[in-house]
């Protein structure tokens, strides 16, 4: 009788070569695939947090800057036929080229009488530029990170103000005729003698980059028109 039984036949060592060099060619294919989406979805990270950053502070700047100057005793300022306006304590508006100094009254103020018609130490804010952070302050000598140091830096911090100044002569001339003193009407018709209207705008520029991708960068810019616009001056006497 014949053997039925066949030898068995293995995978040569060629074939196990060449099916080991397919395997890794797959496997290097699949590991430069990963690491391709893992640094993309790294730097997705970064830009959302970069422009997260640089957002957030750009808007709490346009939020509070338009708040410069408001006065709970407003009323106090406006100029009538017996009293003389006082002076706004919030009309002080200064800037340099990488930050601004203003005020603005508390809600707090309301509950203090002999506070409406001064400007107190927590009333005092501002914003900076500094060792590549944007800070804001929140009273006298107290400065609070509007940016995250570790993870952004801010290279560039740009302050631009516009003033646009109207005359407000039509108002003295007013109370000169409310108070009967038509004789002295046409005085009051000169420009040093009349208070003006003052309408404050600031351009805000902020650069920034990533700290932990210096390739990254990104930049933003707004234009804050204050609300609240400044008297300065006063009808003559």
């Amino acid at each position: 009788m014949m053997d039925s039984r066949r030898p068995a036949h293995g995978v040569s060592l060629v074939e196990l070569l060449v099916g080991l060099a397919i395997g890794l060619f797959l496997l290097a294919g699949a590991l430069s695939l990963f690491g391709a989406q893992s640094r993309n979805a790294k730097t997705v990270i970064l830009e959302q947090q970069l422009n997260r950053n640089l957002r957030q502070a750009l808007d709490y700047i346009t939020q509070d800057l338009r708040r410069a100057g408001a006065w709970e005793n407003a009323i106090a300022g406006t100029p009538g036929p017996t009293a003389m306006p006082v002076a706004n304590p919030h009309a002080s508006l200064s800037s340099s080229a990488t930050s601004i100094s203003y005020s603005y009254g508390q809600d707090t103020a309301r509950r203090q009488p002999s506070g409406l018609n001064l400007a107190n130490t927590d009333e005092q804010f501002g914003i900076r530029l500094n060792n590549g952070a944007l800070e804001a302050a929140v009273g006298q000598n107290q400065w609070q990170a509007l940016t995250d140091a570790e993870a952004v830096e801010v290279t560039r911090l740009a302050v631009a103000p516009r003033v646009q100044t109207l005359a407000a002569a039509d108002v003295c001339r007013k109370l000169c005729c409310e108070a009967i003193q038509l004789p002295r009407c046409p005085q009051v018709n000169a420009p040093q003698g009349c208070p003006k209207v003052q309408r404050w705008t600031f351009g805000i520029e902020i650069d920034g980059r990533s700290r932990r991708d210096t390739t990254l960068t990104r930049s933003i810019r707004s234009d804050v028109q204050v609300r609240n616009e400044l008297i300065v001056g006063s009808c003559p006497a």
